[in-house]
């Protein structure tokens, strides 16, 4: 975390010296704007009430990540962000975020396999973490990842790019199963079914999108999952 508010520090004074200049708005009017300053708002007074001040605004000791120095980190870096966003600068987060995303979850499904069970003390093959260190991390982390390559796979328009989204999709949802995180497997079927119903029109004209979430509760009922435990148990 070191590194983060470094660079956090550092962006926001190349940020605050083009605002000097003229070229950008300090802060960019978003629809998340006042949801954000609200969440601080009630973080800010949860940690003047809280019973341990210093962790709360700290965090963890050793990470000093989960306090609300992080989340001031995180959001003033999302003020900046929006300042430069444009359609390119987007859609290269995004295809990114699914590769670097698509690497991590490989490991994920490779870990349950086995594949570094020697370097570990705990069975770390039974709930994978891949390289997040803890399998509710890994879990949220696919779940945001998710409903976006879902949306190249429903947008792509050559058989290729069709075929690698859809992959990263199942290798997605397959790693979330092996997490065996309830939150994380509960929050990415919220989140995809709201992605099917804003894209009910759309989703419905390709037979694929229909096919594919009966595909994957098929994988949620046959892999060892907290979804298949309850159902089964």
């Amino acid at each position: 975390m070191y590194l983060v508010y470094f660079f956090t520090i550092l962006i926001l004074f190349f940020h605050v010296l083009n605002y000097f200049k003229g070229q950008v708005s300090l802060v960019s009017k978003t629809p998340l704007n006042l949801p954000l300053l609200l969440f601080l708002l009630s973080q800010t007074i949860s940690t003047i009430f809280s019973v341990d001040v210093h962790t709360s605004f700290f965090g963890y000791y050793s990470r000093l990540n989960g306090g609300l120095l992080s989340l001031l980190a995180f959001s003033l870096l999302f003020f900046i962000l929006v300042n430069y966003l444009d359609d390119k600068f987007k859609n290269d987060i995004i295809n990114f975020s699914l590769i670097s995303g698509f690497i991590v979850a490989t490991y994920g499904i490779l870990e349950h396999f086995g594949i570094d069970a020697k370097f570990w003390l705990q069975d770390v093959s039974t709930r994978v973490f891949s390289t997040l260190g803890q399998p509710n991390w890994l879990s949220a982390y696919l779940c945001i990842l998710l409903p976006f390559s879902l949306f190249k796979f429903q947008n792509s328009t050559d058989k290729k790019s069709t075929f690698f989204y859809l992959l990263l999709t199942l290798v997605f949802f397959l790693c979330l199963l092996f997490t065996k995180s309830k939150t994380g497997i509960i929050a990415a079927l919220v989140s995809l079914s709201t992605f099917y119903f804003f894209n009910l029109k759309q989703t419905l004209s390709r037979f694929a999108l229909i096919a594919l979430p009966l595909f994957l509760i098929f994988l949620s009922l046959t892999i060892t999952n907290p979804i298949k435990d309850i159902l089964f148990s």
